[in-house]
């Protein structure tokens, strides 16, 4: 958010004229527009006296002049307040009551920014009803509708982040895909190239008991273990009023090194990098747990350090995070255990806590009497379903 005014100094200006002032500020809120993700502009406050350049009247009428300049700009939200100064207390000619600012200040902080110190309003329990293990669509949402952060603008970009679970999460889309002039995609062993980078000259293997990868990509240098992960990355998107600009890359671990790259030893940093190249995206969806369970060894002190930090690597280029909790498993003979699955899921939940920009969808025992397509996916009503709330939820004013 950047909260902006001006106009005093610019009623000093020998004869600048009504028009000349509007055109000014609509040319500053577009330099503007590539760092302020929204604009609040806030009106010119009254006068004290008649006796300098600042006159009432004109001040009122550059006051409504932007408010209907700002009509035409989406990303600009306007707070009015010119005709409720005529009561206050000022200090001087142009600067009110410190009083003033400090109501204001207040108002403007409590309505951009709610309360979300607690976990408990960056939490929510989906509990989806079934009929004989497959999802029943719309029910169970109510919770998380109400908690998850909601992004009302016109130009939604969310990025599904995380392994084939999260790309069935993905593919199941509830809501259209936004035209792109171009769509990069991306397969096991081609992730560095057609994301642009360039791969080290040596590839070092993980870092034993604390990173991936574990299968193919340990034996296949720059390769992803996933075989079903295949990225799908839109630039210069064509919004329109029922489309959601939608984004993947697979990124299977918390913390891995399939992708080293000039810019990045890690693939967490490798994609930070990437992301940093592109405007950030409103919503991230994440989730990673069952191939870091593979790691051979892998404390869950360290996989919490990793998300921790994967959490971290992503705060720049994700407004905010909703975290996935881990499913349940069809059965205890892999790596992946139902005791240690739930134990991660809690262990993640109370990290956050600390984390301000993450919210967590509580939705491993809700998994456990949902059939299962294998060990580790779920029906694909399950996905369905989830992407149906998750968008529903973040993007009220998507019709789904």
């Amino acid at each position: 958010i950047c909260i902006v005014n001006t106009g005093f100094h610019d009623m000093a200006i020998q004869n600048i004229t009504d028009y000349t002032f509007v055109q000014n500020v609509e040319w500053y809120f577009h330099i503007l527009k590539d760092s302020c993700q929204k604009i609040v502009w806030i009106e010119i406050t009254d006068v004290a006296t008649k006796s300098y350049n600042q006159q009432t009247l004109r001040l009122k009428k550059w006051n409504d002049m932007i408010f209907e300049k700002t009509k035409e700009l989406d990303y600009v939200w306007v707070v009015r307040l010119f005709d409720a100064l005529k009561s206050i207390k000022h200090e001087d000619n142009v600067h009110m009551h410190s009083s003033w600012y400090s109501a204001l200040n207040k108002m403007l902080l409590n309505a951009i920014i709610p309360e979300t110190t607690s976990l408990d309003n960056r939490s929510c329990s989906w509990t989806p009803k079934n009929n004989k293990g497959i999802v029943i669509s719309s029910t169970g949402n109510e919770e998380c509708k109400k908690i998850l952060p909601k992004i009302v603008q016109n130009h939604t970009k969310v990025l599904f982040l995380g392994d084939s679970t999260v790309w069935r999460l993905f593919r199941a889309y509830s809501t259209p895909h936004c035209q792109a002039q171009k769509t990069i995609h991306t397969s096991r062993c081609n992730w560095i190239e057609n994301f642009g980078m360039k791969r080290l000259p040596v590839w070092t293997p993980p870092e034993a008991k604390v990173e991936g990868p574990v299968f193919y990509g340990k034996t296949h240098p720059f390769c992803t273990d996933c075989s079903g992960c295949d990225s799908e990355f839109r630039t210069n998107v064509v919004y329109k009023s029922s489309c959601v600009h939608q984004n993947y890359i697979a990124v299977e671990f918390a913390r891995d090194v399939e992708m080293q790259t000039t810019v990045g030893n890690t693939t967490q940093e490798s994609l930070a990098y990437f992301l940093s190249l592109h405007d950030p995206h409103d919503i991230c969806i994440v989730n990673t747990g069952l191939h870091d369970m593979a790691i051979r060894n892998i404390t869950d002190y360290t996989f919490g350090q990793n998300v921790e930090w994967y959490l971290n690597i992503l705060k720049d280029s994700c407004q905010k995070v909703v975290w996935i909790e881990l499913t349940d498993v069809a059965t205890q003979t892999y790596f992946q255990t139902t005791p240690r699955l739930k134990k991660w899921n809690d262990m993640i939940f109370e990290k956050t806590k600390e984390l301000d920009y993450v919210w967590v969808v509580r939705l491993f025992d809700a998994s456990k009497s949902i059939k299962h397509l294998d060990n580790a996916h779920m029906d694909s009503s399950w996905y369905s379903a989830l992407n149906k709330m998750l968008l529903n939820a973040i993007i009220p004013v998507v019709p789904l």
